[in-house]
């Protein structure tokens, strides 16, 4: 396999992959003109498959120009909308935010056009045998025609278009107002005691020795595990908990509205069957709600034990205390640990996570686990010495090990700044698929992290949950870029989106394998120096620890998002919000917070569709029984694994390729006993 740091790319190699890349260099001033252009392009090729003589109409000059033209206006715009995301320039951001509001619209007006829509139909009703994938698309073409309205009067298709173009603004919207948010907390300095170096020298000095924590993920949950003045965290819950809540409570109430309006103008009961109706293995609301109050009924004993021991410790600390808050746990962010969860780790366990911290620098982390996905997976990485969009991110191509054959490129991100995308997300910046002229569009994929930086001592380091963290997200990313799906429609992620975390869950599990800890782990210090033996036996003893209260949280916030799309409309989401972690049995939001105003999810792709969180777990945990059943790193799993899994995207059914990788039917006995549930 190939030493990444010995495969730095000459500046001629970069400049032969440049054709390939997007261009990052983009200026604001340059962007409308640009869209403007590939706007007139699209247009022309949809006005040319509307004009095709009825009985001359084939599957080429229809259902495939088609596709290619959607294909190459996403291809062009890319660099417009990802800046909006990424760039270190307001102004870029700006521009693009807009041109993506405005592409949406655009997009919307063309998927509604009849004289499109007769054609494709036209070349249907022929009954020209397709197979395969081209069978697949020309399926998926008549029922996203159908689902936009096509099938309805003229004057019904009006006001679905007007749904459908308020519906993307408020999600932008939305969107937007979470990643532009700027609160902060302002605390004394020696309020932090016992905080990580790192996270204290990051941060700016405010008046009167104090200092002002951007609440953005690292540094939030850096703060929520560390204070231990409960006021402080108190504070970091509320404002945290209510970022963007002025802006977007009003939007999520009409957006909420809307979403219904559409659904039932197409003859939904409601917003969440309309979506799970299309290209969802769960198919229904019914069965995605009956497999989270299963898991709900098998969680509750344990998390009520969990939340108790927890208690338990706050008591010692104050005695009068009545309950757990949310600012003592995690709340409702997500898989990091909270104050008292790290204390019970420590107390229980022994695992003390800043120390577990400084095995994990991350520049060792990344090297090792883009080192190990080559040996898996039989491929080879080489950096490539390239400017994009900022001087801090880093270029990769992949080959295949075995043809030396150029695969797919991918840029990693990993540290805040003002004004980026604030959590994680793994971008598909360009999807694979065959251009009509018989080559292949290779793709391109981003990482956009935001890890602790280094400070003046010590380089950056990661939590174990980052580096689970990176893992989940690098999943993704050789998903995306090791697609051989022959349309756009179907590559790389862009499958089933109860399915799409499959991988990336299913990657987590090797940053817990005892071999591939050993191998990721350096103190920073001396990377010579491996976890110690002792404190992996403890970390590997604490995995399923508190576990139940994590995974009740994900059916909280999925029965959230369910409930936020039932066939009622809330009138108070916050109201809501309340009611839906009720009857999951999770932890009551913080009075006064509405969480809801950003969880992001819901607000775009995952509308009503965040349950796939733990529905692909299940298939998750199922694919890596084959692992741990012929071997963790057996390069023969990791191929077919690639072929069956990664290759081919949704260009296959997902559970034909689950049965094949398999050899036998999915099933959720893996996936329970990774909760420490016996099946």
């Amino acid at each position: 396999s190939c030493v990444l740091s010995a495969c730095l790319s000459a500046a001629g190699h970069a400049a032969t992959a440049a054709p390939l890349l997007p261009d990052f260099s983009i200026k604001a001033e340059a962007m409308p003109q640009i869209y403007a252009e590939n706007k007139a392009r699209l247009s022309a090729a949809l006005d040319q498959i509307a004009a095709l003589p009825a009985d001359r109409i084939t599957f080429t000059d229809s259902a495939l120009a088609l596709e290619t033209a959607f294909a190459d206006f996403s291809d062009a715009l890319t660099p417009l909308t990802f800046l909006a995301q990424v760039s270190p320039d307001r102004t870029i951001r700006e521009q693009a935010h807009a041109i993506e509001k405005e592409s949406n619209r655009f997009l919307i007006d063309l998927r509604l056009r009849e004289d499109v829509y007769r054609a494709i139909q036209a070349h249907a009703a022929k009954g020209e045998v397709r197979t395969g994938e081209d069978q697949k698309l020309l399926a998926d073409i008549l029922q996203n025609f159908r689902r936009n309205g096509l099938g309805l009067p003229a004057d019904k298709r009006e006001k679905l278009k007007a749904l459908m173009q308020r519906i993307s603004d408020l999600e932008l919207d939305c969107e937007n107002n979470i990643k532009e948010d700027r609160t902060a907390l302002t605390i004394p300095l020696d309020a932090l005691t016992g905080a990580p170096a790192d996270f204290r020298s990051d941060l700016k000095a405010a008046t009167d020795g104090k200092v002002s924590i951007p609440l953005d993920y690292p540094r939030y949950s850096a703060l929520m595990e560390n204070a231990k003045q409960p006021e402080i965290r108190r504070q970091a819950e509320f404002l945290f908990n209510n970022k963007a809540a002025a802006k977007n409570l009003p939007l999520i109430k009409e957006l909420l509205q809307k979403r219904h309006d559409l659904a039932a103008l197409l003859g939904y009961p409601s917003y969440a069957h309309y979506s799970l109706d299309y290209r969802r293995t769960a198919k229904t609301p019914k069965r995605a709600r009956d497999f989270l109050g299963r898991l709900r009924r098998l969680l509750a004993p344990q998390a009520r034990q969990e939340l108790k021991a927890l208690f338990d410790l706050k008591r010692q600390e104050e005695p009068t205390a009545q309950r757990i808050e949310n600012w003592d746990l995690t709340g409702l962010i997500g898989q990091q640990i909270g104050y008292y969860q790290k204390k019970y780790m420590q107390s229980k366990y022994g695992v003390d996570p800043e120390q577990v911290r400084e095995y994990f620098p991350v520049d060792r982390v990344v090297r090792e686990t883009l080192l190990l996905n080559q040996e898996l997976l039989g491929l080879k990485f080489l950096e490539l010495a390239q400017a994009s969009w900022h001087p801090e991110t880093r270029l990769f191509e992949v080959q295949d090990a075995a043809s030396g054959r150029l695969i797919a490129h991918f840029y990693l991100d990993l540290y805040p700044r003002e004004g980026k995308y604030n959590h994680m997300a793994a971008f598909d910046l360009i999807r694979g698929r065959a251009r009509p002229d018989g080559s292949y569009r290779l793709p391109v994929a981003a990482m956009v992290g935001n890890f602790t930086r280094s400070a003046a001592d010590q380089p950056a380091l990661m939590s174990h949950e980052e580096v689970t963290t990176f893992f989940h997200e690098f999943g993704h990313i050789m998903h995306q870029t090791l697609t051989t799906a022959k349309y756009q429609s179907f590559s790389g992620s862009n499958v089933a989106l109860d399915f799409v975390e499959a991988p990336s869950q299913m990657s987590e599990n090797f940053a817990w394998n005892p071999k591939v800890l050993d191998r990721l782990s350096g103190h920073y210090k001396d990377q010579t120096r491996k976890l110690p033996p002792a404190l992996l036996a403890k970390m590997l003893a604490a995995k399923n620890a508190l576990s139940a209260l994590q995974n009740l949280r994900l059916v909280a916030l999925s029965t959230l998002d369910l409930d936020l799309h039932d066939a009622v409309v809330p009138k108070d989401t916050t109201a809501s919000m309340r009611a839906s972690f009720a009857s999951a049995g999770y932890l009551k939001p913080t009075p006064a917070t509405h969480f809801e105003a950003r969880f992001g999810h819901i607000l775009q792709g995952y509308a009503a569709g965040y349950y796939g969180y733990l529905w692909a777990q299940m298939f998750a945990q199922d694919i890596f029984s084959r692992f741990e059943k012929e071997g963790v790193m057996n390069p023969a799993v990791g191929m077919d694994y690639r072929k069956k899994i990664l290759e081919r995207g949704s260009s296959v059914d997902e559970e034909l390729s689950l049965r094949e990788f398999l050899g036998r039917e999915p099933d959720e006995s893996a996936f329970l006993n990774s909760l420490g549930i016996k099946s």
